[in-house]
């Protein structure tokens, strides 16, 4: 008799140490719903103590940050200053970044 594990059941017994993902652009050339799919994906991944760190321009993407690092004011040579850091709801009232106007029609 073949006996299948119950992954769920057994979930505990496999502990792994947590996992450091960093992910550079991983919208591009996806659809929107491929995007939600990637949101929960990525929730998922911290919520199982996993730290995820996402380079992106994408708004609903940066929108679920729980911390962000914006650079700028723009690319290369003339780039590269942290404009800010902080959680993503405080970016909204900061008027240095070039980023919250975009996620403040993400948020509201």
């Amino acid at each position: 008799v073949i006996h299948e594990i119950d992954k769920q059941k057994h979930r505990k017994l496999l502990k792994s140490k947590p996992t450091l993902y960093i992910l550079e652009e991983p919208t591009i050339g996806l659809h929107t719903l491929d995007c939600k799919k990637l949101i929960l994906l990525l929730h998922r991944l911290v919520d199982e103590g996993n730290t995820v760190i996402v380079i992106e321009h994408d708004t609903d993407i940066i929108s679920e940050a729980d911390f962000i690092f914006e650079l700028g004011p723009v690319g290369g040579m003339q780039g590269g200053k942290l404009l800010y850091n902080g959680i993503t709801s405080k970016i909204l009232t900061d008027k240095k970044s070039l980023t919250a106007p975009f996620l403040k029609k993400v948020l509201d």
